[in-house]
């Protein structure tokens, strides 16, 4: 039987170079640190292609850093 993921164990998952719309190069950090990346697509700090939309209502708060739907597969 498999156990429900909990939160913590999602913000504690490595991510790098290799997830997609992470920036090429980047050493693994966990998830719940992406905030302190500063990263800026008006800077082209993500790869292409992206999406990015305000005010609607899937917008959300992760990791205590304001998302509003970043979408890399568009």
């Amino acid at each position: 039987m498999r156990l429900p993921l909990k939160i913590e164990d999602i913000e504690r998952s490595l991510v790098d170079h290799r997830t997609k719309g992470i920036p090429g190069g980047t050493a693994p950090f966990p998830l719940d640190e992406i905030g302190e990346r500063q990263w800026n697509v008006l800077r082209e700090d993500l790869p292409l292609p992206w999406q990015y939309s305000r005010n609607r209502p899937w917008s959300t708060t992760v990791s205590g850093c304001a998302v509003s739907s970043v979408s890399p597969e568009l």
